[in-house]
């Protein structure tokens, strides 16, 4: 599988095209797992349907599904703090179709969660200050959909206030297609400061949206980059300042934006490599895994 990255040096925590899960409901309060493979995860949150379905992913293949919040973790904690690991990769895809057809707010968040805003916590409402994520929120400008890059520890919290500012980005908000199929890909470091924990940081950095057509797998378009990285010390998942071991997060509000995700991917890397400093930003490599994976850049 290539990756634009230095893939025999990761550690691979979520990798899941949803193919090798059994169609059908998986429970979010329990944290049921969605497969054998370790690497495929397990549905996360306060919803006991998530729903795996064997259709209507990228190129109609198999995909995860839920109405209001589809989410799943990874299946083991990660050290965030970790001076070897520092560097974590997040890609996924998304059908930008949401619910409501008024609502604003968060909808795509990726990032990291402590046990307690996993299973049996929901990604709009809950989490407080044990979750981070960074991720899409909805704006509705004349009657149309922008998609803004923000960051938070719930999708509630997900504001103006909280996006990454404009200077960090090739463009702050894009026109959003319903009916269409986005990848969002970026590359996130926890700057631990064990000295001052409060004082840690977070840096993120080749930060990637991409238009993959009504089929998922067509264009590429990327319609927001990131012309610098972003290093900022957040006033929300401050928990993760102190508490370290993590699972990676994915998640999706469906009232908002994404009912339907597919091809996740979370892996953390070695210290900052020449290879690994490319992050997303300079490749583009088209894999064909069982048929049907997109690009994961």
């Amino acid at each position: 599988m290539c990756l634009g990255w230095a893939a025999s040096a990761q550690l691979i925590l979520l990798d899941n095209d949803f193919s090798s899960c059994t169609p059908g409901n998986y429970n979010g309060q329990t944290g049921q797992s969605l497969g054998t493979a370790t690497t495929l995860g397990n549905a996360t949150g306060i919803r006991n349907n998530q729903q795996v379905q064997s259709s209507g992913g990228v190129g109609n293949s198999a995909s995860y599904v839920h109405s209001q919040d589809a989410a799943l973790r990874s299946r083991s904690t990660h050290d965030i703090a970790s001076a070897s690991e520092p560097i974590a990769q997040f890609s996924v895809y998304f059908q930008f179709n949401p619910v409501q057809a008024t609502y604003v707010g968060g909808f795509l968040g990726l990032g990291w969660a402590l046990s307690s805003a996993t299973d049996n916590s929901s990604p709009y409402s809950g989490g407080s200050n044990d979750r981070l994520m960074v991720g899409l929120r909805r704006a509705i400008v004349g009657g149309t959909s922008l998609g803004y890059v923000c960051a938070a520890d719930r999708f509630a919290n997900f504001s103006s206030g909280r996006d990454i500012p404009a200077s960090y980005l090739s463009a702050q908000g894009v026109e959003l297609v319903v009916g269409q199929w986005y990848q969002l890909s970026f590359e996130l470091q926890f700057n631990y400061n064990s000295g001052n924990p409060p004082n840690s940081t977070w840096t993120l950095s080749s930060l990637a949206l991409r238009d993959w057509g009504s089929d998922g797998q067509t264009g590429g378009t990327v319609l927001i980059s990131q012309v610098a990285d972003y290093t900022w010390n957040p006033d929300t998942g401050n928990n993760l300042d102190s508490s370290h071991l993590a699972y990676a997060y994915v998640a999706a509000n469906g009232d908002r934006g994404a009912q339907r995700l597919d091809n996740v991917y979370v892996a953390v890397i070695p210290e900052p490599s020449g290879a690994a400093l490319l992050g997303f930003a300079g490749m583009i490599c088209l894999v064909f895994r069982r048929g049907r994976r997109g690009t994961i850049l």
